[in-house]
């Protein structure tokens, strides 16, 4: 039996990274998603895709660049796709999607070498291994290894730079920042695009400040000495000190009675050393 809504042909393109689906009937768009996808056989897993529907055609954009030689798995969960005509897509059994590498030159980076320091500009000398047919060369600069926020991404022509030992040199833009950063390159024909580099390191490291010397001119002079304080208490030295000599006591009278003199006692004294006597007299 023959149905009307079926699956007519499987497509995969390396270069766009993209499986296309070409159905007999138009397509429900909303009964795409989670029922048609892409599995890894060899390690067996779920591959990211972003999924676009046009009319008979879906496609399937890998987010990941596709290992080229491998088997994949379409899956199509039976009786979940649907035509805009409601028609359900019956059973159709798991398909092995290949990922055709047509080119198999390599690219080996010749400078700068593992852990170069660099400033200002990258110069990037390459050289191809091999005899595919390269049209270009593709190359990526990022800050971290995994290459998934690039600080430059470029196309360079290989029909440019026509050199009978295969070896190329680029001038790549200066970072701005210092720090570790990471490049890889590989080469484009004219379906597909090569293995990727092996990843070189370069470092560029923090700008040197010069510091101005603080010292005046005519040498560093020694500066004088700090004035020491001692706060510790003396020693009570008053035993020792002369005593003050004091001059005759004087008696005042200060009221007068016929039973009884007042006097008042007046003269110099020594404070720290001082020996007070009084006396009643009657007079």
């Amino acid at each position: 039996m023959e149905y009307r809504f079926q699956l007519l042909k499987i497509r995969a393109d390396t270069k766009t990274r993209c499986v296309k689906l070409t159905f007999s009937l138009d397509i429900e768009e909303e009964s795409v998603p989670d029922n048609i996808y892409l599995m890894r056989k060899a390690p067996r897993g779920f591959v990211p895709c972003d999924i676009k529907v046009d009319g008979k055609q879906v496609y399937l954009y890998l987010r990941e660049r596709p290992v080229p030689n491998t088997d994949y798995s379409l899956i199509i969960e039976p009786g979940k796709v649907f035509s805009i005509t409601e028609e359900k897509l019956e059973t159709v059994a798991p398909t092995t999607i290949v990922f055709d590498e047509v080119v198999t030159s390599d690219v080996k980076i010749l400078s700068p070498t593992n852990f170069d320091e660099e400033l200002g500009e990258i110069q990037v000398t390459w050289q191809e291994l091999g005899e595919s047919l390269t049209f270009h060369y593709c190359i990526e600069v990022a800050k971290e290894n995994t290459f998934v926020n690039l600080v430059y991404h470029g196309t360079i022509d290989k029909t440019e730079q026509q050199n009978p030992l295969a070896k190329y040199t680029a001038l790549l833009p200066a970072v701005k920042e210092p720090g570790q950063y990471y490049i890889r390159m590989r080469s484009e024909g004219p379906d597909g695009y090569g293995e990727w580099s092996e990843t070189v390191t370069v470092v560029f490291p923090q700008e040197k400040t010069s510091v101005p010397n603080p010292q005046p001119e005519g040498g560093n002079p020694r500066p004088d000495l700090p004035e020491i304080h001692d706060f510790v208490k003396e020693e009570d030295t008053a035993s020792t000190r002369d005593p003050v000599k004091t001059d005759t006591p004087v008696w005042v009278p200060l009221e007068t009675t016929p039973d009884k003199f007042n006097f008042v006692f007046t003269a110099p004294v020594n404070i720290d050393n001082a020996m007070f006597h009084v006396e009643r007299r009657d007079t």
